[in-house]
């Protein structure tokens, strides 16, 4: 179960309609990575910064006046208002603006407040996603050097280098539960609380625990050592050996190191 997979398009379509120039091209940028980010099921590289400056940017300039915010009091709901439309700020609802003497301020149609508010809301979710899920594994090509020949035989395995890939990992939302199984919420928020689980979809008629490090799971499969973390990254490769696809669940610095795979891993099932 995902909570969002990409943001509201028509909200999108109404905001981008009254900016313009360089405040238009901030916004779909920030627009693009963080949709981008969700399709992939994690932060595009740097995306979690350089997906900020299309809001921060604010939709103060698109107002009559800020007069209306000159003495709100800090813990009233106009104050959410202001940060979310001077910062791009969460929090904000549509019901609080409509309190307001919008004839004073607003220089749009309400649709246009309305959306940047919803927008500002939904975005805060999208990121909370995604800094939910693991980071994209960083891949480079490898050859046949005499540390990688000499890991092969120490697994006892022939592998054939070209054929080294991770296999589908697959994000899941899930509730957060107590002892008694009721949803978790959050003190703060009030909202409920969830947690990303990830399941392993190996290729099929794939062999498992077929190093020679295989007999204890809580060892790297490429070198024997205790992995004190516990998490791992799986692997998958053609054994020319034995003729059979096979896993490997590799530490994260013998993936890194010797199969040339950047990733965070995960907690072995």
């Amino acid at each position: 179960m995902f909570l969002i997979d990409r943001l509201s398009y028509k909200n999108i379509e109404i905001i981008s309609k009254s900016l313009k120039g360089k405040r238009l091209q901030k916004f779909l940028e920030s627009i693009s990575i963080i949709n981008e980010s969700l399709q992939q099921q994690g932060w595009i590289k740097r995306g979690s910064v350089k997906s900020k400056s299309g809001f921060s940017q604010g939709i103060l300039s698109h107002l009559k006046s800020n007069e209306v915010f000159d003495n709100f009091d800090k813990s009233d709901e106009s104050h959410k208002i202001y940060m979310c439309f001077k910062y791009g700020f969460p929090g904000a609802s549509i019901n609080s603006l409509k309190s307001l003497n919008k004839d004073l301020f607003l220089k749009y149609p309400l649709d246009f407040y309305k959306a940047w508010i919803e927008l500002c809301n939904e975005r805060e979710e999208a990121v909370d996603l995604l800094n939910s899920f693991r980071p994209i594994p960083e891949i480079s090509h490898i050859g046949l050097s005499p540390k990688v020949t000499a890991t092969l035989v120490e697994m006892n395995l022939d592998l054939d280098i070209q054929s080294i890939k991770m296999p589908k990992i697959v994000p899941e939302i899930i509730p957060v539960t107590d002892s008694q199984g009721l949803h978790l919420k959050n003190p703060k928020t009030g909202k409920p609380l969830f947690k990303t689980i990830y399941k392993i979809e190996w290729s099929k008629n794939i062999q498992h625990n077929k190093s020679r490090f295989s007999e204890d799971i809580r060892c790297c499969q490429a070198c024997g050592k205790n992995i004190p973390s516990q998490r791992f990254v799986p692997v998958e490769a053609f054994d020319k050996k034995s003729s059979q696809l096979i896993s490997m669940w590799l530490g994260q610095d013998c993936a890194k190191n010797i199969f040339g795979i950047k990733d965070a891993g995960v907690q072995k099932e």
